[in-house]
């Protein structure tokens, strides 16, 4: 297994005393393996945390993956590929500098999918697709056939969140 992350990544100009950083494991999946045949990338974040910070969700949306998507590029991987994250995150320290609710707190799995044709996305990870072209290139209309996550309901999304969501769950 290799970890092309042992460069630290920190968002840049906000850390400061009153901004402590989270770490963040970041493991992203792609449909298309690099010549070595691996097609996983494994690294570490961090990520600078206000005290004003609307909620887990508005943190993550803002900040996470727009890391995610240029470390993409800078790992000479195409975000269309994307099919899934996974974020292993201090979120005991978000809690302590935000006093919000965390991203496990309201019972989300800190993965996110992608990929055309796939019926249980939830809203968040529409506008990611939507927005970055993750999972854009490929067809996963396969996993509709086996039991998979469930997605994180609109409900929880707006609650938790800016995005603005429609009667049938779309942003």
């Amino acid at each position: 297994m290799k970890d092309k992350g042992l460069m630290k990544h920190v968002v840049p100009g906000e850390y400061s005393m009153h901004n402590p950083l989270m770490h963040v494991n970041v493991i992203l999946t792609f449909d298309m393996p690099l010549n070595d045949g691996d097609p996983q990338e494994f690294f570490n974040l961090h990520i600078p945390i206000s005290p004003t910070e609307q909620s887990a969700i508005d943190f993550f949306d803002k900040k996470f993956f727009k890391l995610i998507h240029e470390k993409c590029f800078e790992l000479e991987r195409d975000p269309c590929n994307l099919i899934k994250i996974g974020a292993e995150s201090n979120w005991g320290l978000f809690k302590s500098v935000t006093n919000k609710e965390t991203l496990t707190d309201i019972h989300h799995s800190c993965k996110w999918f992608f990929g055309n044709r796939r019926i249980d996305l939830d809203a968040w990870e529409k506008s990611l697709a939507a927005r970055y072209g993750f999972g854009k290139n490929v067809d996963m209309s396969w996993t509709n056939l086996i039991p998979t996550k469930k997605p994180l309901s609109p409900a929880a999304i707006a609650n938790h969140s800016n995005f603005e969501i429609n009667h049938e769950g779309e942003i």
